[in-house]
């Protein structure tokens, strides 16, 4: 009977070691006092769970993968443009494609007429300006490139005619207005106009002074025009025109520069121009 008995104890012991899974633990009963008959069965369970317990002892634990979130990439920061220095001063586009300069550091306005590209040295319209197909007239690109070192604070706009068609090898018409500070000018008298051409000649080589005016406007503000010629090695002609005025801060110079086939037209044109000159808050 105990023989019996312990044949069928082994059997199930090994039927469990056949179906042990690794990292299994079981939990037993409290373990009835040993008697006589079932001292033999003990022995073999204890022999059983010495063997379990080695070799689930004997397999290295399984690491449970800990999941890392993906790095993400952070967007390179967009180079932030130098921010440019104030102009003092407003250039603003109308409906009818004429522009605005109003100069706030000097005191004035004045009207640039729609076919002339009018731009402020130092400031982005000028930067737009050098990248407008437009603009692939070599004149037109030429005389933006003399002015682009210009002081701001003294050539506080640049203006070019870019659909009056000129001579080869002719300048582009262009209007500059140079702002002095500092300088008040007198109209009192035509001496007054001869000191300021006599200063234009000791300064200019080749420079003939061939007309001279003194010009009230409507609105009671004063002009001073001062025409000159200027013929260059290559036997082409440079004909300017200065007209100065008083504005609430210093005076100002408009200097119109045209080549000789533009005389009829360009003259006439850039004394509608200069009527628009007003003081600001006068």
């Amino acid at each position: 009977m105990n023989i019996r008995r312990f044949f069928f104890s082994a059997a199930m012991i090994l039927t469990l070691l056949a179906c042990v899974v690794p990292g299994f633990s079981t939990t037993s009963a409290p373990a009835a006092k040993p008697t006589a008959d079932t001292r033999l069965e003990i022995m073999v369970v204890e022999t059983v769970d010495a063997a379990i317990t080695q070799t689930a002892q004997a397999i290295p634990p399984t690491s449970t993968p800990t999941l890392t979130p993906e790095a993400t990439s952070t967007p390179l920061d967009t180079p932030t443009p130098p921010a440019l220095p104030p102009a003092g001063s407003l250039l603003t586009k109308q409906e009818n494609g004429e522009a605005i300069f109003t100069d706030i550091r000097a005191g004035y306005l004045i009207h640039i007429p729609e076919n002339w590209l009018a731009v402020r040295v130092n400031q982005q319209e000028f930067f737009d300006a050098l990248t407008l197909t437009e603009l692939s007239d070599p004149l037109v690109h030429e005389a933006l490139t003399k002015v682009r070192d210009e002081d701001p604070n003294i050539l506080r706009l640049f203006a070019a005619d870019i659909k009056n068609e000129t001579l080869q090898g002719e300048p582009v018409a262009s209007i500059q207005l140079i702002w002095d500070e500092k300088k008040i000018i007198s109209f009192a008298s035509d001496a007054d106009m001869q000191s300021l051409a006599d200063e234009l000649t000791k300064t200019t080589s080749g420079l003939e002074i061939t007309a001279m005016d003194i010009l009230l406007a409507p609105n009671k503000m004063q002009f001073g025009a001062i025409e000159s010629e200027t013929t260059g090695s290559d036997g082409a002609m440079t004909i300017q025109k200065r007209v100065f005025f008083n504005a609430q801060n210093g005076s100002v110079q408009a200097l119109l520069t045209i080549g000789k086939s533009l005389k009829e037209t360009a003259l006439p044109a850039f004394d509608t121009i200069i009527d628009t000159v007003s003081l600001l808050n006068p």
